[in-house]
């Protein structure tokens, strides 16, 4: 069975295979550097159980944060992490390998929410927030 840990780590190697400058972070940290992508708590869908093969059903958030002193180069960075295909893209990242190596059954990009403008330790950046659905054993 795969642990949260395990499949923290496999969709952060997943996502960081996107974009050398990337920094992907398994969790929320403190000093983190942009642009940079947060894997988020996870939140089980439908009860430990979410398929008839018993499989579990889990939905992955990612923040996603860059820059904010200038909004049309954040903006710029955010299309190119945000769009459906390109070397920056999230969906082509998860898209290229849905086992995350092996670690899950499969994973599912499953869209954006809007972005905008996120404090973290005081300071505005620009962001947006990914869910990835991750199904395993």
């Amino acid at each position: 069975m795969a642990t949260i840990g395990a499949i923290r780590t496999a969709l952060a190697t997943r996502l960081a295979a996107s974009d050398t400058d990337l920094r992907v972070y398994e969790r929320i940290a403190e000093g983190m550097q942009m642009p940079c992508a947060a894997i988020l708590p996870p939140t089980p869908v439908d009860g430990p159980y979410a398929t008839f093969g018993g499989n579990a059903f889990d939905t992955y958030p990612v923040l996603l944060v860059v820059q904010a002193n200038d909004l049309a180069k954040a903006q710029e960075a955010l299309d190119d992490y945000m769009s459906k295909s390109g070397a920056k893209s999230f969906q082509a990242a998860i898209e290229a390998d849905m086992s995350l190596g092996g670690v899950v059954d499969f994973a599912l990009f499953d869209g954006w929410e809007e972005a905008g403008q996120m404090d973290i330790d005081d300071v505005q950046y620009h962001a947006a927030r990914c869910r990835i659905k991750v199904y395993h054993t």
